[in-house]
């Protein structure tokens, strides 16, 4: 009996047919899991990296393998009738289009997790790009999808898509905009995964912990999440701290409002009483001898003695970044007498601790240069006398 006389026997009898292609079909299985299941973790686990450990439990390698009795299934539909033939070529193309699609998503899926769980992340995200593939590979197992319904070609479907351009632009325009929104935010390094942020149109003002397709989610400082539409990201004025961080270390750019009416020129009894003052005595004492001590106010000389206690602060960055005290334009409250300085920290907690300790201070010696804080809802405090 040859090769053809045993084909006719099985086309002949559908249960014969049915019976073989279960056999061939359970084989093949069996086959492939072995070789790509079990030898594929095999390889995986002998390798250093642990980039390919995390691709291959992505991919669920057994059900990629059921991809080899679906292949086993369209070339023996030949076996069964004609009507059948067509409906299990269908069936079985199908399967193996959305077992492809779903084993490229996972893929995707795999190769973000191993890129993000590398020692050197920096968080550059490469999610909205995976998404883009990913979005890509179910459009494709769509159009085959209605290909094999329709049973016309991919090539004829594509070239109809150009009559409803307009529709599907329309419904799919916020995935759209997200889409160049995402290839911008990455190709500018606008934002990365790990960067605080300030959004005030969201009310969010935390770190980002996800940029996807189509939203940002960022962990508020009072641990609530705020999800913002990547493609609204651009058309929103935010701030990102990320260069903070980066230059280690964090500006302290504070004012407090003192009494005009408390500005005055020095007298020699101010200047001996500064002397002899334990705070300020060696700030008098490193001063030049001054011929005349009214050619000088009191809040020029405080000005220079609280750039000389930030000066002496370790906390402080003294060069390379701007550090000064200076007095801002008088309004109807009082003249505000501004510091700016950068701290040689940016943990929120201590940078609070260090600015909180200069403005006491500042506010401990005011009186003792005989000048006034401006404040409408209290009784200013006693100048203090000689």
């Amino acid at each position: 009996m040859d090769f053809a006389q045993l084909m006719d026997i099985f086309k002949s009898n559908a249960w014969y047919a049915a019976g073989l292609v279960l056999g061939l079909c359970l084989l093949s299985y069996l086959v492939v899991q072995f070789i790509l299941v079990r030898l594929g973790r095999h390889l995986v686990k002998r390798t250093a990296t642990r980039a390919d450990d995390i691709i291959v439990k992505h991919l669920h390698l057994k059900r990629l393998a059921l991809i080899a009795p679906l292949l086993v299934i369209l070339a023996s539909a030949s076996l069964f009738p004609p009507a059948a033939d067509k409906i299990i070529v269908a069936i079985s193309a199908l399967v193996i289009t959305w077992l492809l699609a779903l084993s490229l998503v996972s893929l995707f899926k795999g190769i973000n997790t191993a890129y993000e769980s590398r020692p050197s992340y920096n968080g550059v995200s490469i999610k909205g790009f995976m998404d883009i593939l990913k979005l890509v590979a179910v459009l494709v197992a769509v159009i085959i999808t209605v290909s094999i319904l329709v049973d016309q070609s991919p090539l004829v479907l594509l070239a109809g898509l150009g009559a409803v351009a307009a529709v599907l632009m329309l419904i799919f325009q916020n995935t759209i905009l997200s889409l160049v929104a995402t290839v911008q935010i990455m190709t500018n390094d606008l934002l990365r995964e790990g960067d605080f942020i300030d959004v005030p149109s969201y009310q969010a003002n935390g770190t980002v912990s996800a940029i996807s397709l189509t939203t940002i989610k960022v962990r508020n400082a009072d641990m609530t999440y705020s999800h913002i539409p990547t493609y609204k990201i651009l058309d929103t004025a935010f701030i990102n701290w990320r260069g903070m961080n980066e230059s280690e270390s964090r500006r302290i750019k504070r004012a407090i409002i003192l009494d005009q009416f408390s500005i005055k020129a020095c007298d020699g009894q101010l200047w001996q009483r500064l002397a002899k003052d334990e705070r300020l005595s060696a700030f008098m004492a490193a001063r030049p001898p001054e011929t005349d001590p009214a050619c000088r106010t009191n809040s020029a000389l405080l000005r220079e003695y609280l750039l000389h206690y930030l000066k002496s602060r370790e906390d402080i960055i003294q060069e390379g970044k701007s550090l000064m005290v200076r007095l801002l334009a008088p309004d109807q409250n009082g003249m505000p007498l501004e510091v700016i300085a950068f701290t040689r920290t940016t943990d929120w907690m201590a940078y609070e601790a260090i600015q909180a300790e200069i403005f006491e201070h500042i506010l401990s010696v005011l009186a003792a240069f005989d000048l006034r804080v401006s404040q409408q809802w209290a009784l200013q405090p006693p100048v203090a006398k000689g």
